[in-house]
């Protein structure tokens, strides 16, 4: 089932902020992973799918006129979690993931996208 659309945006608004105040210094450095999690599980919580989230984090992090390389780079580490291009343990988890092999299988298929 697809993401509502305002959700989406509500989203990526809620992402950008917590980016903004990361690369400004108003989040600090040894924090900002807490940030990211907080905002990560909170969309989880509404509905988002990995695609949701990949596409994201994907679209932030490709744009060199957006953002910062050092938080550029953050995401594209956490967009490796998306897509298990990391060890099986840190691939991130989505409501109704399948367990076992058969997870890690089908993130790195990337039959979700």
């Amino acid at each position: 089932m697809a993401t509502p659309v305002d959700e989406l945006k509500n989203g990526a608004e809620e992402l950008d902020a917590v980016l903004r105040a990361w690369e400004t210094g108003q989040t600090p450095e040894n924090e900002w992973g807490h940030f990211y999690g907080r905002w990560l599980e909170g969309v989880k919580d509404r509905g988002w799918t990995r695609r949701d989230v990949y596409n994201l984090i994907h679209t932030i992090s490709s744009n060199t006129n957006g953002f910062a390389d050092r938080v550029r780079e953050q995401l594209m580490e956490y967009e490796d979690g998306l897509t298990g291009m990391c060890s099986p343990g840190d691939i991130e988890r989505f409501p109704g993931d399948a367990r076992g092999g058969a997870f890690v299988d089908y993130v790195r298929s990337r039959q979700w996208l």
